[in-house]
């Protein structure tokens, strides 16, 4: 599953490198759009398939952070007990 995320990103990855977020300057409707595939696939996906340090991980990490953290409020893999 990984590889096949990793293939489908090369948009999402020269967007965040090139500007901060997908939508310019500041996340828009855009980056919300794309986040929300990265978020489902983070929380059901054992494996991260982003690498450390990336511009596209550095993006996704602060979109989980926006909202008072909220991407993180919810149990991803493994399951909690």
């Amino acid at each position: 599953m990984a590889c096949r995320i990793r293939r489908c990103n090369l948009t999402a990855r020269k967007d965040t490198g090139e500007q901060p977020c997908v939508s310019g300057a500041t996340p828009g409707y855009a980056d919300y759009i794309v986040f929300s595939m990265f978020q489902y696939a983070r929380l059901g996906c054992a494996d991260e398939f982003l690498d450390d340090g990336t511009a596209l991980r550095r993006w996704r990490d602060r979109l989980v952070q926006a909202f008072d953290g909220l991407g993180d409020r919810y149990p991803g893999y493994p399951a909690q007990p």
